[in-house]
């Protein structure tokens, strides 16, 4: 019997067709992605004599495994027809470029068309087989002889993931960076109301009628007027001005200019990412880099919100544009005990600081807003390194203060605690009063409102990413460090939390405690 292998991630797609051919007499090896193909055909004694093969799959595509089946010389001459819905033409010269025979599209294809292909292709490929089978006497002698026992077996498909290798080069990461942008910039009312709402002279009247343009906004902005993160004593809010009004127009330039922003890169959940904490943590980003900054800090409070809101943007490209290269960057990175960011530069061929860059330009981002943000994701490899300009300075201190209140992206999100001299670096000598449970309460009620979740999405999402357990800690503080603590934060979420500034003499032998490394030198 005849073997036939079928890659796709599709089930409804793979099964009938498994089905179909095992009727006609072959024998299907079926696989959900690439990773799957390549173990099974290092574990099948039968080499295929074609290949049905998808294109978008997780994990390793088709075109991936196609380049690896090629170099090597067992899989390199088996057949591959692709079946696949994608109709891209780029994608379909690659795939010809590694010497595919055929292609079918799941829309526009029959069962017997594709049997009469599949008979026509495994005919063709015969009389090579046949002849790579037929051996002389003396080759068979010499195979079976003491020196080819010693011979090394003919080398696997490397799939090691600890090998950083790059899977793009600069030119297709940048193509793809600037498809998947095309006519993705910032819708035109959000455009035109964080425009007017940067202004000084932005006025409710002026922000309430661009609104009326956008109906659908409109509804989002009086919902969260009315919701429990801005809700006052005063009647039920029916009208765009009372809903500005009632929120403020820097609050506007923030829900709206989140909604442009997260919207124009819809969900997408192939790698488990959930784009939903990504929002919260660019929004509590946003509105910390806000309230730092106050009425006279170094930059306007609509420039640092923008900042706050646009810095990860990257990372949502990096994890839908590029799913199945990010998934082994990161595999790549955990098995070589480096962070993802660090091998970024040579998976896709561009460090990640400029891919961040090249996709905020592309969403016509001014470079107010893109230089600070290029600059904090430059030395987020480089943690001793403190970024130069006020603005990255201060992007850095609410990225990492959202993190530790728990509104991260992912439980592997870093944090690390500042100096007040860092502080009046950046901000100056104002006072800062930041109420982390108020904030954390209308970041996530405020997210949840604007994406539309459901109420068993919110109640979910609401929880912290790490649950509160019963230990107790101490944690001994320098007094050179700034009130601004991510590492407190996160402390005081994970268990109960005493803040002290000196080793207590008489304290439960049953706490923990944790002391800063400038105040456990000062300790010994």
């Amino acid at each position: 019997m005849k073997t036939i292998l079928i890659v796709d991630d599709s089930a409804i797609c793979r099964e009938p067709i498994a089905a179909a051919l095992r009727l006609k007499g072959y024998k299907t090896i079926c696989a959900a992605d690439g990773l799957d193909a390549l173990a099974a055909l290092e574990k099948e004694k039968e080499k295929p004599v074609l290949c049905l093969l998808d294109i978008s799959m997780p994990r390793m595509d088709g075109i991936t495994l196609l380049a690896a089946m090629r170099k090597h010389p067992e899989y390199k001459s088996i057949p591959v027809i692709l079946l696949t819905a994608s109709q891209d033409r780029d994608t379909v010269l690659r795939a010809r470029d590694l010497g595919v025979r055929d292609y079918l599209l799941k829309s526009h294809f029959s069962l017997d068309d594709m049997m009469i292909r599949i008979k026509k292709h495994i005919e063709d490929a015969a009389p090579a087989n046949s002849a790579s089978a037929q051996t002389s006497p003396a080759k068979s002698h010499a195979a079976n002889s003491p020196a080819a026992a010693s011979r090394p077996a003919p080398a696997k498909i490397s799939i090691d993931p600890s090998t950083i290798r790059p899977l793009l080069t600069r030119e297709q990461t940048t193509a793809r960076v600037e498809e998947c942008t095309t006519a993705r910039t910032l819708a035109g009312v959000v455009a035109e109301i964080i425009a007017v709402t940067s202004s000084p002279r932005g006025a409710v009247s002026d922000v309430a009628a661009l609104l009326k343009k956008d109906p659908l906004l409109s509804a989002r902005v009086i919902h969260v007027a009315n919701s429990a993160a801005f809700a006052t004593k005063k009647a039920h809010i029916a009208t765009v001005e009372e809903a500005v009004r009632n929120i403020g127009v820097g609050a506007v330039r923030g829900l709206v200019s989140s909604v442009g922003i997260f919207e124009t890169f819809p969900p997408d959940s192939k790698d488990g990412f959930n784009i939903m904490r990504c929002w919260q943590h660019s929004f509590a980003a946003s509105s910390i880099m806000e309230k730092l900054v106050g009425d006279n800090g170094p930059i306007p409070k609509g420039v640092a919100q923008l900042i706050g809101l646009c810095h990860d943007l990257g990372e949502i490209v990096l994890r839908q544009v590029f799913s199945t290269e990010f998934a082994a960057c990161v595999e790549m990175a955990a098995k070589s005990g480096k962070s993802h960011h660090a091998v970024q530069a040579t998976v896709f061929g561009i460090p990640h600081a400029e891919l961040t860059t090249l996709v905020l330009t592309k969403l016509g981002l001014p470079p107010g807003i893109c230089a600070p943000i290029r600059e904090h994701h430059d030395l987020i490899t480089r943690p001793g390194v403190a970024p130069k300009e006020p603005a990255a300075r201060i992007l850095r201190i609410a990225d990492h203060l959202s993190h530790g209140m728990f509104l991260a992206s992912s439980p592997e999100s870093l944090i690390s605690v500042f100096t007040e001299a860092e502080r009046k670096a950046c901000l100056g000598n104002h006072e800062i009063i930041l109420n982390e449970d108020d904030l954390r309460s209308e970041t996530v009620i405020t997210t949840s409102l604007l994406a539309r979740l459901s109420s068993e999405e919110s109640a979910r999402l609401s929880h912290p990413i790490f649950p509160q357990g019963q230990a107790r800690i101490c944690y001994v503080r320098h007094s050179a460090l700034c009130a601004i603590d991510p590492i407190a934060s996160a402390l005081k979420l994970l268990a109960q939390t005493d803040i002290k500034d000196r080793l207590p003499k008489d304290e439960d032998p049953g706490s923990i405690f944790l002391m800063s490394p400038s105040r456990y030198q000062d300790a010994q």
